[in-house]
Order: structure tokens, then C-alpha cells, then sequence
């Protein structure tokens, strides 16, 4: 039927065996005939937890698993204003230092036993780990934002998670931004078309926009990343690869940011090129190794190279 490959369930709670004798038998078995065949893993585990899960993956085991360690602080840095952007660098580097190949791990801002992004977004659950999320979903089960700004933190989390290695996983609802709180509220039906309101169809344009992008600039997807500035509600770093350099800058705050951003000599950028948004009308210079970069508040900004000096 043309399958990519196997999400495999609750890795850890099943014997190491089982995966690889799956594995095996898939790589054998005559219905494939050499064609790569996905095998991602779930194991659920804290933000520290890369061993438990690099554990199953590497021959005959898993190709990749998600990135839960990454998920807890994508969530408090993107969506609940947490910690600031130094951190989650610190936590990219991590999952870049801790797996085999970071590009076949699964990243994401939601899954089927996590509360909802936007209602992080709109602080409507209590803590990162969704404490008491199970029991809201019962007495009270958290409303659509009646404000932009939840979406807008919403929509920069999703130029993080489409920008940075690993593949970008989505769980059906949050492309529009469906509220919910913990296991079952999570898993509300799904909404289309007419049934969306403004800021929600504004998110689904934002995330078809960013898998263009992403489809169509392999460095976004296979790169190398290049951090070139952190600091609490902003950061800009490059993703590259022989052929191609995407500048990527987030802004969580709620004003503007100017800033010089230097770019080291890896990135190769001359003097006088002109890097373009692809989000928006923006242009920018390069003047002696760098670029002067402004972003809007609670927004992001994917610059590409358009002219050669």
C-alpha cells in the first residue's frame, strides 16, 4: 500500500527482540526489495532521558524515535514563555550530541498523550508536564484562545520545529490550533474549511507555507545548524549544506528586535549578497560578515539567498 515505515509503539515496555526481529524480517522479507522501510520509535521519557532512548536505536533496532527530550523545552521555551532561547539551543545541541542521526528523529509540539500546544499557548494548563491535565479534561476542558497572541506563539513554535533537524511530526488539530487539555480532551474531533475561525486558518496557511519551504531547501531538512545568536526571547541560526544557507531568526518578545547578527565563514556569504524572507517582504545585506536583522514581535523569519553581489 505504499507505507514510509512503522511508528512502533511503547518501545521500552517490550523486549529489545521483538524490535529486532521486526527489523530483520522487514529488511528480509521480499515485499520491500531493498526499499528503506521507517521504523520509529515511541518511548516517553523526560527531558534528560537521551540514553533511554538512543538504547534502541542503532542496526536491526529503531532508525529513530521521538525527540521527547526535546519536545519539554520546545513546549516551555515556544509556548509557555518559560525558560529563554539559550536553553533550548542547549537542548538541540543535546539531542545533536546524544543520537546517531538527529535528522531521523521524530520532533514535535504534540502528540496523542500531551495536552494541547495552543492550550499551553493560552496558559490554560497548569504546568509543563500537564500535571493535572488528565483530570481538566474532565472538569474543565480548556476553550479556543479568544486572543492572537496564543496562535502567534503557536505559529513561531512551528517555524522552530520546521526549521531545525529531526522530522517534523504533527499531530492532526494542531495545525489549526484545536484546544484540549490532558488524555481524552487531547483527541477532540477534527475541524475543516468553514468551520475554522480567522487566527486558526492563519496557523494552517503559516505550516503549509513553512513545508513548502522545507520541501523545497534541503538544508532545512538534511543540513548542518549553525547557531549565530541566542539570548532570552530571540534566536537566529543557519542551516546549511554544500549548495544552499537558510537564516532562520525567532522573536518571542512582544517588541521589535534589531540586531547585528555576524555570519561566520562557513556560511559563505559575500559582501553585497541579498538575503530574502520568504515569510515576508524583508530584505537583507551582507556588509562585512553580517547582517543588521529586525524582527516582529511573537514572529519568525526565514531568510534565503535571492542576489549574488
Amino acid at each position: 500500500v505504499g507505507f514510509d515505515g512503522y511508528r512502533v509503539d511503547a518501545a521500552k515496555h517490550m523486549r529489545k527482540v521483538v524490535i529486532s526481529t521486526l527489523a530483520a524480517r522487514l529488511e528480509e522479507g521480499p515485499e520491500l526489495a531493498g526499499e528503506a522501510f521507517l521504523l520509529m520509535g515511541e518511548t516517553f521519557a523526560g527531558e534528560n532521558d537521551h540514553d533511554e532512548i538512543s538504547e534502541f536505536i542503532g542496526p536491526y533496532l529503531l532508525d529513530g524515535q521521538f525527540d521527547f527530550p526535546l519536545y519539554w523545552a520546545t513546549a516551555d521555551v515556544l509556548l509557555r514563555n518559560g525558560r529563554g532561547f539559550t536553553s533550548l539551543d542547549e537542548r538541540l545541541a543535546a539531542s545533536e550530541k546524544n543520537y546517531v542521526d538527529p535528522s531521523l528523529m521524530a520532533t514535535f509540539i504534540g502528540n496523542h498523550d500531551l495536552p494541547r500546544a495552543i492550550s499551553h499557548a493560552n496558559g490554560d494548563i497548569s504546568d509543563l508536564w500537564g500535571s493535572e491535565a488528565k483530570t481538566q479534561a474532565w472538569n474543565a476542558p480548556p476553550s479556543t484562545p479568544a486572543s492572537d497572541e496564543p496562535f502567534e506563539r503557536l505559529k513561531l513554535a512551528y517555524s522552530f520545529l520546521m526549521t531545525t533537524p529531526g522530522i517534523p511530526t504533527i499531530y492532526y488539530g494542531d495545525e489549526i490550533g484545536m484546544p484540549g487539555a490532558g488524555d481524552p480532551d487531547c483527541r477532540r474531533m477534527m475541524r475543516f474549511g468553514e468551520a475554522l475561525s480567522s487566527a486558526e486558518s492563519s496557523v494552517l496557511s503559516h505550516v503549509r507555507q513553512l513545508g513548502k519551504l522545507r520541501r523545497a531547501n534541503p538544508a532545512l531538512s538534511g543540513g548542518k545548524r549553525l547557531k549565530l545568536f541566542a539570548e532570552t526571547d530571540v534566536y537566529v541560526y543557519a542551516r546549511y549544506d554544500a549548495d544552499s544557507v537558510v537564516v532562520v531568526g525567532l522573536n518571542r518578545g512582544g517588541d521589535v528586535w534589531q540586531g547585528d547578527v555576524h555570519l561566520p565563514s562557513v556560511l559563505a556569504f559575500e559582501n553585497g549578497v541579498t538575503l530574502q524572507d520568504a515569510l515576508s517582504d524583508s530584505r537583507l545585506i551582507v556588509e562585512e560578515g553580517k547582517i543588521k536583522m529586525a524582527l516582529n514581535p511573537r514572529a519568525s523569519a526565514i531568510f534565503l539567498k535571492t542576489v549574488q553581489p
